[in-house]
């Protein structure tokens, strides 16, 4: 129970960022469909394309993947961009501040918000949807 109770506290105090996050990534709903939308979850999904389907085998086939990947943890949000795994020369487009919240291949986290990153985010994450696409990952 107490479990529970600090997941009901870590939501509660990263709502603001959490629903700062979900901005940017709903800017981009038009290049993708939501998948899950919850208060403390929230994906943009798109159909899996031919390369895809050649590189994770038959398996993939007629199934959709997330492309943005929002969830609340109980220390910070994470902001997960999978364009950015499947082409990593994007990365060499991130400045110096948002590199510092980064995390493994694709996740940035978010303890607070950062207007101040807003705008590169938001070109990030299209730039990351529209490679997905022009490479044939998603369609």
């Amino acid at each position: 129970m107490a479990k529970s109770g600090t997941t009901t506290r870590s939501s509660g105090q990263f709502h603001s960022v959490f629903q700062w996050l979900r901005g940017i990534a709903e800017a981009h709903a038009p290049l993708a469909s939501v998948g899950e939308d919850a208060p403390t979850l929230y994906t943009l999904i798109a159909e899996v394309g031919p390369e895809t389907v050649r590189l994770r085998g038959a398996k993939a086939a007629g199934t959709s993947m997330p492309v943005v990947y929002l969830k609340v943890g109980k220390s910070y949000v994470s902001f997960h961009l999978l364009g950015l795994y499947m082409n990593p020369s994007l990365e060499d487009q991130i400045s110096a501040e948002l590199i510092k919240r980064k995390q493994g291949k694709a996740c940035f986290n978010f303890r607070k918000e950062d207007t101040d990153l807003t705008r590169e985010l938001r070109d990030l994450t299209k730039k990351s949807i529209v490679e997905l696409r022009s490479r044939r990952f998603i369609l």
